[in-house]
């Protein structure tokens, strides 16, 4: 790995991108990186891919695989040996 281009640059610019979910060109903004980077402390070496549209579906389709896995988890009965 080397060093990240915005922290050579010593800040962060717009870099536009694809929705890989949609296909929507989106542009992935300086606020938008400074929060992901400093504030929610996600890898330098991550740039966005979903619009916000298929960030907010995607999360919801895994809190619903989640929910279902636990619930399953809970209906399973314990072995008695």
């Amino acid at each position: 790995y080397s060093t990240p281009d915005f922290v050579l640059r010593g800040t962060y610019r717009p870099e536009p991108f694809v929705c890989k979910d949609c296909g929507v060109a989106e542009v992935w903004t300086p606020l938008q990186q400074k929060w992901w980077y400093e504030t929610a402390k996600g890898d330098v070496f991550t740039a966005a891919v979903r619009c916000r549209a298929c960030r907010t579906r995607e999360r919801a389709r895994k809190s619903a695989v989640r929910r279902v896995h636990l619930e399953g988890l809970a209906r399973k009965k314990p072995r008695v040996s």
